[in-house]
């Protein structure tokens, strides 16, 4: 049964829509930053770690786009673990941040200012990804605990 252009139902799936792109950036942000930090170990597990959660987590994201209230204690739990994502990627992205100051100083033949600039701009963009999703699942969750619909 198709929702009623009245019902308010219709008007989460563009919501869920942009979550699911956003979780697709952080994806392709966090594998890049693991492709271009191979050998540092924290970075490499940190942004490895978020991928994996990112790729488990695209069914219940695809999910909330096909049935939005079919059952809304799933974005719950999405929403904090998605919260522990970003502390983590903010955590790999400020040591690369550090190992990039700290080979700046370091041997000028070695040419870390290219690789550590690359990574650090990744990480970042990582970074922005999760929060921007983390800011627009919680918008989402105080809109359901009110009852309101967009």
């Amino acid at each position: 049964m198709k929702p009623e252009a009245g019902d308010g139902r219709s008007g989460w799936r563009w919501v869920a829509t942009f979550d699911l792109i956003l979780r697709l950036a952080a994806i392709v942000a966090t594998s890049t930053a693991v492709l271009a930090a191979m050998g540092k170990t924290f970075v490499v597990v940190v942004n490895g770690v978020a991928c994996f959660y990112l790729l488990m987590s695209l069914p219940v994201s695809i999910f909330n786009i096909m049935r939005p209230s079919a059952c809304p204690a799933n974005r719950a739990v999405l929403t904090a673990l998605d919260m522990v994502t970003v502390a983590l990627v903010t955590a790999g992205a400020l040591v690369a941040g550090i190992l990039y100051l700290v080979h700046k100083a370091g041997d000028a033949h070695a040419d870390w200012f290219s690789i550590w600039s690359q990574l650090d701009s990744l990480s970042y963009l990582a970074v922005l990804a999760l929060i921007l999703h983390v800011l627009l699942s919680g918008s989402i969750l105080y809109k359901q605990a009110l009852n309101i619909m967009f």
